[in-house]
């Protein structure tokens, strides 16, 4: 009668397994995300303490950077189209 014999093998969890690998890249993903959050945050706190301080020092100034920067919020040629939007309107064209 012919045994089928299993060979299992085990992984010692070293820092070249496959797990300990795939552990690491998820951690790095992970932390990706929050380090461009975490940058977005600081440089919106920097942006409104120093027109905070230039409101006190020129208030002239600004309130014309202000102006500036609402316009480029509310201006949509600076934001980089929707891919999806644009196909869907393609689509719809045919």
């Amino acid at each position: 009668m012919n045994e089928i014999t299993e060979t299992i093998v085990y992984e010692e969890k070293n820092e070249d397994s496959t797990e300990a690998l795939s552990e690491r890249y998820e951690d790095e993903r992970n932390r990706r995300l929050d380090d461009v959050i975490t940058t977005q945050a600081v440089v919106c706190v920097i942006a409104a303490a120093a027109l905070f301080t230039l409101n006190l020092i020129r208030p002239d100034m600004a309130e014309s950077l202000f102006q500036k920067l609402k316009h480029c919020m509310n201006d949509t040629s600076f934001v980089i189209p929707d891919p999806v939007e644009y196909i869907i309107t393609y689509l719809q064209k045919q």
